[in-house]
């Protein structure tokens, strides 16, 4: 879950945001290519109509 909380309450037209996130992948899970899905709180106050983006990621074995 991404911390919006320490965001301002708004973002100005055309204005960006770049939040960092880190997943701790567990073991079983092979390295290489994989895809994220997420969406804006599905049910939620920040409901974006249950969109879901698919994003594509690699694993790779943390330091």
């Amino acid at each position: 879950m991404l911390n919006c909380a320490a965001l301002d309450p708004s973002i100005a037209p055309g204005a960006s945001v770049v939040l960092r996130i880190g997943v701790l992948i567990p073991h079983p899970v092979p390295l290489g290519p994989a895809e994220l899905l997420w969406g804006m709180d599905p049910g939620g106050p920040s409901d974006a109509n249950s969109v879901v983006a698919r994003v594509p990621l690699t694993i790779v074995r943390g330091s």
